[in-house]
């Protein structure tokens, strides 16, 4: 049985893109068209974590979607980065809620490093490739990799540890899947 959308979700939903869009947009330095520096990806991991993965999917969608109309950043509108961001929320929540099942620091750390491998690296490597052309695919890839490996390390750390805090804070559980 579906269980009804329930007001907390959906503040803590928004308050979470609210935050993606400032971190990603307003608090980043971009360098060039291929690499971002920031924090803007760590909400919407949250939101897998914390709310599940479809709530991860529609606060990463929706993020880049609405900060692409506050802060376009130089570009046209790429549909595969709002894609990219969207599994970057679901994945870790899939992760989390559906195979293993909790929150421990290896879960954290695989659902993260497979999020920053597949979704950063190849997924949005291909889109802004397409997108750009400036270089080849495999290019791309060795310009986006030292990028892409810190910040799988900074979001497992961070990740993890708000979410031992919250757990403190709130008694927070990850449900049990129905």
């Amino acid at each position: 049985m579906k269980r009804p959308i329930s007001i907390k979700s959906l503040v803590t939903a928004s308050l979470l893109i609210a935050l993606s869009v400032i971190l990603s947009r307003f608090l980043s330095i971009q360098l060039g068209q291929t690499v971002r520096i920031g924090f803007g990806k760590l909400p919407i991991i949250l939101a897998g974590v914390f709310l599940g993965p479809w709530w991860g999917l529609a606060v990463g969608g929706l993020s880049d979607f609405m900060g692409f109309f506050v802060n376009p950043m130089g570009g046209a509108f790429i549909p595969g980065i709002t894609l990219s961001a969207a599994l970057c929320g679901f994945l870790p929540g899939l992760w989390v809620h559906g195979v293993m099942r909790n929150r421990k620091l290896a879960t954290i750390a695989l659902a993260t490093v497979v999020n920053g491998l597949f979704v950063d690296l190849m997924l949005t490597g291909l889109w802004l490739t397409l997108a750009f052309g400036k270089h080849t695919y495999p290019a791309m890839l060795w310009l986006r990799l030292p990028n892409v490996a810190v910040m799988m390390v900074v979001n497992t750390t961070l990740v993890y540890a708000i979410v031992k805090s919250a757990e403190q804070i709130f008694r927070l559980r990850v449900p049990a899947v129905e």
